[in-house]
Formats: C-alpha cells, sequence, structure tokens
C-alpha cells in the first residue's frame, strides 16, 4: 500500500476511534439512566461490551497503520 493509501486508512482509523469512544460514553449515560429508574440494563450492557470489542479492533488497526506510515517514510 502506498504512502498516500496508508494516510486514508490512518484517517479513517483514527474517525472509527473517535466515534467508538462517543458510542461507548452514551452507551454508559444509558445504562446509568436505567439503573436509576430500576430498569434491565443487560442489552444495554452487552451493547456496550460490543461497542468496547469495535473499539480494541480500531485502535489495533490505527496503531498498525500508524505504524505502517512511519516505516513507508
Amino acid at each position: 500500500m502506498d504512502k498516500a493509501m496508508i494516510r486514508e486508512h490512518l484517517v479513517l482509523a483514527e474517525r472509527h476511534v473517535r466515534l467508538d469512544a462517543s458510542l461507548i460514553a452514551t452507551q454508559k449515560a444509558i445504562i446509568t439512566k436505567y439503573v436509576r429508574d430500576g430498569g434491565d440494563t443487560t442489552m444495554a450492557q452487552q451493547l456496550l461490551i460490543t461497542f468496547e470489542e469495535m473499539q480494541v479492533a480500531h485502535v489495533t488497526e490505527r496503531d498498525r497503520l500508524s505504524k505502517e506510515l512511519s516505516q513507508a517514510g
């Protein structure tokens, strides 16, 4: 992959990491509201786990692309 393509992919990966952080924060707020209101948090917790797993994957990809870009230098 050439440097321009790596940069494009890196920008996208960084965007995903930011979006994941936002989704996680929102989901945690939803869970807090459910707990406060005495609701069932099972599905909300499962979704949070999914968001956190996605974030790990996106951070891993971002870091891989960043390393690839620095080595392509």
